[in-house]
């Protein structure tokens, strides 16, 4: 599994796997390194899509990719320029209150 930067899912949600994305238990930042999981229909039920490795450091699913990608087009629309900090804020606001931010 490759890991990604925030930034680079940010940046290039339309070209990741439909999966869900896994990130460290941190405050994170643009630089903050994560991975897609398996495809979930490959698994058991009992399974968690990402290597043992990162289950025993704690990693969490953050967010699907499809949620990532409502979350960058949402933004777009409310504003004609967006800046990757403000997709991140937009992000990191949609994890915490699983609604869409509203850039004033």
């Amino acid at each position: 599994m490759d890991e990604h930067t925030i930034r680079m899912v940010l940046e290039t949600i339309d070209q990741q796997p439909e999966t869900w994305l896994y990130l460290p238990p941190q405050q994170w930042t643009l630089e903050t390194k994560g991975i897609f999981s398996q495809d979930s229909s490959e698994l058991a039920e009992d399974e968690i899509g990402i290597p043992q490795e990162y289950q025993d450091k704690g990693w969490i699913a953050a967010l699907d990719q499809a949620t990532i990608e409502d979350i960058v087009l949402n933004a777009k629309e409310q504003k004609e320029t967006v800046s990757v900090e403000e997709l991140f804020e937009a992000f990191l606001f949609y994890y915490e209150n699983d609604a869409f931010i509203s850039f004033e």
